[in-house]
């Protein structure tokens, strides 16, 4: 009968567009169809929208004001630059002088972004998990908790979350990988306006640390490719560079997953992926908040023509690798390769990155929500006698994806 999954009782419940997922994503989409007239329901599975939180809440000012945001209402702090430390603690530092980033009340956003839903006239059922779907004349999907039943919908659009049941449960998805993250708060000396970044393979294998500013504390995690990152975490927090500069006990810890594994497709049959369940996240960092959005704004605009009879759900992921096509692809190509360099490569690379001329290049070109810019700054200006064999393999890389595009 093609049902996937658990089927509770039966309580007829139907509508235009059905959102699995109560995230930014899933509820901006939500709020923009449901003002455009459709009848919209989101399904979340936690009780509050917003939380539990498992997020760095790193946003670019640009990103969100081009998603029609008013970000600075949620703004806890406002940070102007980097300080990248390698594993053997070299520093480089890299800012332009000026505000490029906004560290937010993750939960706070999502909230609101929930409320405003609900206020264009969407419904959200909380507490309530979806189980199973069914994709036949029409997406049904099953739900237990605080609602329980099936839900009928012209479209489906799976808004949730890297480990999607939407996305595996109607074929979108086989296997995925993660990056698995820890983070938690605490008090902490630390400069004001600057995130720090630790690269290494000892102390994140395959990705890096970071320590992120939010006014009164600090939000310290990292992500690994490699094992549990909770007891790396609290390795991290007991280094030299950490330890003596905490002012009190770390809070509690979250973790989270960041997806790295694209679906086959983000659409099929009546059925559309958007945030995390359709892998669109920055490649380079995994941070998801602005391409999460602004993929939920172009799905908001190809299901409000697809349901009117102008457009087809194919038009969704040709808009979505138009403007972020390359974006994923040179930028997943160099996250591979980047996973792979020994500290030594890395201590190389950030030595690089230190060259004034190279330096200088990469400033002029970043951008924080899209890193090609910034890959582009970086390959135009490195040095040709590069001494690590595995940091010429990864400027070839990035190199080599520039030039086959």
């Amino acid at each position: 009968m093609g049902i996937y999954g658990h089927r509770p009782t039966h309580i007829g419940m139907r509508a235009d567009i059905l959102v699995v997922g109560g995230g930014p994503a899933g509820c901006f989409l939500a709020g923009s169809l449901a003002k455009r007239g459709f009848d919209v329901v989101v399904v979340e599975e936690h009780p509050e929208i917003g939380k539990p939180v498992s997020c760095t809440g790193l946003v670019g000012v640009r990103g969100m004001r081009e998603v029609g945001l008013k970000i600075e209402n949620f703004a806890l702090n406002e940070l102007e630059g980097g300080i990248i430390v390698s594993p053997s603690s070299e520093i480089l530092e890299l800012s332009r002088g000026r505000v490029e980033a906004l560290v937010i009340d993750r939960a706070a956003l999502d909230r609101s972004l929930g409320e405003r839903a609900e206020e264009w006239g969407a419904r959200i059922f909380r507490n309530t998990k979806c189980v199973g779907v069914k994709i036949e004349d029409e997406p049904t999907a099953y739900v237990k908790g605080k609602s329980s039943g099936e839900i009928k919908s012209e479209l489906l659009v799976g808004a949730d979350g890297p480990t999607s049941l939407v996305a595996k449960k109607t074929g979108l998805v086989n296997k995925r990988e993660f990056v698995k993250c820890a983070q938690t708060e605490v008090s902490m000396e630390a400069r004001e306006n600057m995130v720090e970044v630790y690269l290494g393979q000892r102390i994140a294998p395959g990705f890096f640390a970071w320590v992120v500013p939010t006014g009164e504390t600090v939000r310290i995690g990292l992500g690994t490719r490699r094992g549990s990152p909770i007891p790396k975490l609290y390795s991290f927090l007991k280094s030299p560079p950490i330890a003596n500069r905490l002012k009190g006990k770390p809070g509690r810890v979250s973790v989270g997953l960041i997806p790295l594994t694209p679906p086959r497709s983000i659409h099929s049959n009546r059925v559309l992926l958007v945030g995390d369940a359709a892998c669109q996240v920055k490649p380079l960092t995994g941070g998801g908040i602005y391409f999460g959005l602004s993929c939920a704004k172009i799905a908001s605009w190809t299901i409000a023509e697809v349901l009117g009879g102008k457009g087809k759900l194919k038009d969704y992921a040709r808009r979505v690798e138009r403007k972020f096509g390359l974006e994923f692809k040179i930028g997943r190509r160099v996250r591979r390769i980047f996973e792979e360099l020994p500290d030594e490569g890395i201590d190389e690379l950030v030595r690089i990155f230190g060259n004034p001329t190279v330096r200088e290049a990469v400033l002029k070109h970043a951008d924080f929500d899209h890193h090609l810019r910034s890959l582009r700054g970086l390959v135009r200006r490195t040095p040709l006698i590069i001494g690590s064999i595995s940091v010429r393999k990864f400027v070839r890389t990035i190199l080599g994806s520039l030039l086959n595009v």
